[in-house]
Formats: C-alpha cells, structure tokens, sequence
C-alpha cells in the first residue's frame, strides 16, 4: 500500500516536472519555432505569464489586422450607404421626372381633344350658319315667285318651281300650293288626286295643321286601291 502510494507521489512529481519544463520550454521558444503553429495556440502561448519575445509581435500583429478589418468594415459601410443613398436619389428624380413628363402628355392630349371639339364644333357651327344662310336664301326666292304666280291657276313650268321648293323639304307652303293645284287641276296641269293627298300630307308633317281637313276631303275622294297604296308608302 505504501509502495503504491510513494509511486503515486512520484509520477506526480515527475508529471509536474514535465510541465513545468513544457512551458519553460514554450516560455522560450523562438518565432521560428512556433511558425507552423495554429493561432489558438499561438494566443495560448502568449497567455502565459512569462511569454516569449516573438509574442509582442503577434499580439500586435492581431490587434492592428483586427484594426485594419474593423476600419475596412466601416468604410465599407459607409461607401454602401453613399450608394444606397445615390440611388434613392435617383430614383426619387427619375419618379419626378416620369410625373411631370405624364403632366405634359396628359396636358398635351388634353389640348388635342380640345383643339378637336373645337374644330368640331367650328365645323359644325359653320355647317349651320352654311345651312342657315342656304334657307334663307331659299326663303327669299320663294317669296319672290309666290308675288309672281297665281297659286290658282300654276301653269306647267311654274308647278315645276313650286315643286323644287315643295322637295327641299324646308318650304311645306309650297306644298300646299301644290298639293292644291293638283286636287283641282288646270289647263296646263290634270287633276291628280293621290299626287295632291301626298302633299297635303307633307305640309302636314312639317307643321302645317290646318291642311288636315283637306287631306280629308282628297282621301274620301280616292278609290280604295288608291287608299291602299298610300297607306303603304307612309307605313314604309
């Protein structure tokens, strides 16, 4: 049991030694000894309290690395921001510009539409004031033949006129003259009763109510055949 013991103590002993003179061994080892060494146990190493001279080197060698990479994150940083901050200000301008450009598109088909309507409506107002000036005239040429006829007595050539007002279809006098002329007939023109109830019914319908009993008075005169192709002309 004591030899056991006293061989315990002496492997301790000799254990400590080795350690001891381990990191003596560590404690002056040279930077050509450590060069293959990984860097935990280089910092292990240079942890001791008595360290080597090549440590002073290492440790600052870590630190300004570590320096060097903090520095280089930074400004890496900062470059990143500048770009992403270049950017949005592009964009922002880009996004400025496509709105104002849309503005003036909008504004120019704006004005185009306009300049449209307004060409329509010019075209259209000089359509009318055309047409205006076309009745007009119409009306003053009417009146002129009616202070040269008698509406009793029309004579072939005259029937002729009168009917060229009666189918501008803006003079429903004339066809009442005319549908009269033909209910009564003359020396120049037969009587024509189904051609007299057709204008009655004309100055009718642009606005000459009075022509109603008349038209009465030719439509009982007609044959029923007569009748029957009337009705279908103005049922067309």
């Amino acid at each position: 049991m004591r030899t056991s013991v006293a061989v315990m103590v002496l492997m301790f002993a000799l254990n400590s030694q080795a350690l001891a003179d381990g990191e003596t061994q560590l404690g002056t080892s040279t930077e050509e000894d450590v060069e293959n060494m990984s860097p935990a146990l280089k910092t292990f190493i240079c942890s001791a309290t008595s360290t080597p001279d090549w440590c002073k080197a290492y440790k600052s060698s870590k630190t300004s690395t570590s320096i060097a990479d903090w520095a280089k994150a930074k400004e890496d940083a900062r470059l990143a921001a500048i770009a992403k901050a270049k950017a949005e200000e592009v964009a922002k301008a880009k996004s400025i510009a496509d709105a104002e450009a849309k503005k003036r598109e909008d504004k120019r088909r704006m004005e185009a539409a306009q300049n449209a309507a307004d060409g329509s409506a010019a075209q259209l107002f000089g359509a009318k004031l055309e047409q205006e000036k076309l009745t007009a005239r119409l009306v003053t040429d009417w009146e002129e033949l009616l202070g040269s006829i008698d509406p009793k007595k029309l004579t072939i050539n005259q029937v002729v006129k009168v009917r060229e007002f009666a189918d501008s279809g803006k003079i429903p006098e004339a066809n009442e003259i005319l549908a009269f002329a033909y209910a009564n007939g003359s020396d120049d023109l037969p009587i024509n009763l189904k051609e007299a109830y057709r204008q009655y019914a004309a100055a009718f319908l642009a606005g000459l109510k009075h022509v109603r009993s008349n038209m009465n008075r030719v439509w009982d005169k007609l044959k029923p055949e007569q009748q029957a192709a009337l009705r279908n002309e103005f049922n067309r």
